[in-house]
């Protein structure tokens, strides 16, 4: 019996969802890997202009003047259950600090737990990390978000001779722009806590 244009019509049909399917459930399994990724132990990115660690949970109140001041609304609370619960944070995998010219989150700061930052790039919240495996201009496709975005200058993240991007960790304020808007799943720049805010 011959085939039938419908049956064969139907077949490209049945054939094309599949393979959507397929490319759909990759892309919920890489986003799902790469929420698990950052909503795992939280870093302690503390809001511009932080004083060491010991010394800002001493001072910090947890009064919210800083997320209420905030005017990119990137300041976001340490869940509850924590020892820290309550005083603020910064998860650039949801929303970066925008480094505003008046550092309004320091400002507003009563308490002394933020000081207002001479240059941008004294922000201190913490150090941009390229994981390379992971980057795509590093594996082969043409990527250049993190060193577009970054807004210090110079660049904290520029690129080398083979426009691969790198990081100079002395220039970079921890903003987090280059996470919050790195394509790749999971994301292949991170902004690690300055040293001795923990990762918990």
């Amino acid at each position: 019996m011959a085939e039938t244009p419908l049956d064969r019509r139907a077949f490209f049909r049945r054939s094309a969802r599949t393979l959507l399917d397929a490319v759909a459930e990759s892309v919920r399994t890489a986003c799902r890997a790469d929420r698990g990724r950052t909503d795992g132990p939280l870093r302690r990115l503390r809001p511009p202009g932080a004083v060491a660690e010991e010394d800002f949970l001493r001072r910090c109140t947890a009064c919210d003047d800083c997320l209420t001041a905030c005017p990119a609304a990137c300041i976001v609370r340490v869940p509850p259950g924590r020892p820290d619960a309550g005083t603020p944070v910064i998860r650039p995998d949801r929303r970066a600090c925008v480094l505003c010219a008046d550092f309004a989150c320091a400002a507003a700061c009563g308490a002394g737990a933020l000081q207002t930052p001479t240059t941008p790039a004294a922000a201190g919240i913490g150090t941009a990390r390229l994981e390379p495996a992971l980057c795509l201009s590093w594996t082969g496709a043409t990527c250049d978000t993190c060193v577009a975005v970054c807004p210090v200058e110079p660049k904290a993240v520029e690129f080398d001779l083979e426009r691969h991007p790198v990081v100079a960790a002395d220039r970079c304020p921890g903003c987090g722009l280059c996470e919050e808007r790195c394509p790749a799943l999971p994301r292949a720049i991170r902004i690690e806590p300055p040293f001795g805010r923990p990762v918990a």
